[in-house]
């Protein structure tokens, strides 16, 4: 009797061993890891994700932006058939009563806080089924970290130096004490910015510089008709403190903005005399300009890489004789025999360094011809090559989303090429 009772939970433990080492694997697959330890490409079949890193001091409204780029951006619009999709958690703390007048704004970072948010970016297939494309990873700082003489472990540069778009948050309340004359104007800018922008010129990433609150910057009475001139006259006065011209191009950044957003919009807040921000009792959500950031991030990323390649013409053309010579059948399968090869392994060498194996891979894709391969996708494959194809067409989304910002306000071009 004994020995039976020892060989049931011999069994027992067996079992539990066996469940334990295949949902580790099962978690392995989906998330690998690199040396760093930091996720960065998912195996052929799992979506790829990019990572975006948000730099604010406190108060300047990085929380609030990014509940209003998943607000404008949870569902498919006349411009775009792509949408964002975070998990219940995740939305209840930041989303669920964004839009309440009634409600407090969402909480922001706290003291020493490093918060990661994940979206989803889906779309519909030409059967209606709706497909994860590609994931966000949105790092949000607390302010507190980033003001002068405080000490930290690291971690910031790291991720910075990681990061696939790096997003710059600048207080509109504080560009407008600067262009009113404010001394706290000047010391923002000259004293409590100043660390900030030194992490940011050590970006290899595109960069957005992003002008917060633009409704308090908009002259009474004025529409978005006056933006371009506004802008222009922001960029004038801003360019002498954050050193523009040396942050932008002493990046490997190919692409650089500013650019103006109102998270709520002109009719949804009041400032209070000591600079507060408030809701306004029945007032009306209308953000500007909010989901352009997140929108830049691949098709920025995509043309820094195509840039660098066209310095280095004979990597692009030995992938590109690979990708004619590689005829599996289907887009995924030939992306994936593309980056096992010495020309991938040569692309990866020349590329990964500073726009990461996910970008890579998207590099590849682009240069798979769309037409149908002549010989069947390998089975299970036709799902994988949908991702493609839908990736493709949010990039172009996307893209559209970008340039329509920069042909109403050129003044946006820190960097003045494409």
């Amino acid at each position: 009797m004994d020995l039976s009772l020892v060989l049931i939970g011999l069994g027992i433990v067996t079992i539990v061993v066996v469940v334990a080492i295949s949902l580790a694997g099962a978690l392995k697959r989906r998330r690998p890891e690199r040396p760093d330890g930091d996720v960065d490409v998912d195996p052929v079949g799992e979506p790829p994700t990019f990572r975006v890193v948000a730099l604010g001091l406190e108060g300047s409204g990085k929380t609030v932006l990014l509940a209003s780029q998943f607000h404008v951006l949870k569902e498919p619009t006349a411009d775009s058939g792509f949408f964002l999709d975070g998990d219940l958690r995740q939305d209840q703390e930041l989303f669920g009563h964004f839009g309440d007048t009634h409600a407090p704004w969402p909480a922001g970072s706290q003291l020493g806080d490093i918060r990661e948010f994940m979206f989803d970016c889906k779309a519909h297939d030409s059967a209606g089924t709706v497909r994860t494309v590609f994931r966000i990873s949105y790092l949000d700082y607390a302010g507190d970290l980033l003001e002068p003489g405080v000490k930290h472990d690291g971690k910031i540069e790291a991720k910075v130096k990681q990061a696939h778009a790096l997003l710059v948050i600048i207080d509109g309340r504080r560009v407008l004490q600067l262009l009113a004359g404010d001394r706290e104007g000047d010391r923002y800018f000259d004293v409590r910015l100043q660390p900030l922008l030194l992490l940011a010129g050590r970006a290899s990433c595109p960069i957005q510089l992003i002008v917060t609150k633009w409704d308090l910057l908009r002259r009474p009475g004025e529409s978005s008709g006056g933006d371009e001139s506004r802008l222009h006259e922001v960029m004038a006065c801003l360019e002498p403190k954050l050193k523009i011209e040396h942050l932008v191009r002493g990046s490997h950044a190919q692409k650089a903005r500013l650019i103006p957003v109102s998270a709520v919009g002109q009719d949804f807040v009041t400032v209070l005399d000591d600079g507060s921000v408030v809701k306004r009792p029945g007032g009306r959500l209308a953000p500007v300009n909010a989901q352009v950031p997140l929108c830049a991030v691949l098709p920025d990323a995509i043309k820094q890489a195509e840039q660098s390649l066209a310095d280095q013409p004979n990597v692009r053309q030995e992938v590109l004789d690979e990708v004619r010579r590689t005829r599996p059948g289907g887009a995924s399968a030939i992306v994936g025999s593309v980056l096992d090869s010495p020309a991938g392994t040569l692309l990866k060498r020349t590329l990964s360094g500073f726009v990461g194996e996910a970008v890579v891979r998207l590099i590849v894709e682009t240069l798979v011809p769309k037409k149908p391969a002549e010989e069947p996708p390998p089975p299970g494959s036709a799902a994988v090559d949908a991702d493609v194809g839908l990736r493709a067409a949010v990039i172009d989304d996307m893209k559209h989303i970008v340039l329509l910002l920069e042909a109403r306000l050129p003044s946006s071009k820190l960097r003045k090429r494409w």
